[in-house]
């Protein structure tokens, strides 16, 4: 129910990403881009995304941390270095 709220408009919750003042193609926006990161379209939890909203943007960050840890052991792994670390090294 929060969601649908939320995407009609209104600002069901007082904290988080449902609180920001967003246009309705930017609450889509938001919902498609969560979806097509975390959801299951098969099983769609409004749950997770109100919960979701409700962290960010502390999320997004521990995602993107994830990601450049992911990147940072792949690197160390294969012995590659991505071409922008390489040019910089070199300076």
């Amino acid at each position: 129910m929060l969601t649908a709220k939320w995407l009609t408009g209104q600002n069901p919750l007082e904290m988080g990403l449902m609180s920001k003042k967003m246009t309705i193609s930017e609450r889509y926006g938001v919902l498609l881009w969560y979806l097509n990161r975390y959801g299951d379209i098969e099983d769609i939890s409004f749950n997770s995304f109100v919960d979701c909203c409700l962290e960010w943007p502390a999320r997004l960050k521990q995602d993107l941390d994830m990601l450049a840890e992911k990147r940072m052991l792949f690197e160390l792994k294969t012995g590659e270095r991505s071409s922008s670390r390489k040019r910089s090294a070199a300076y």
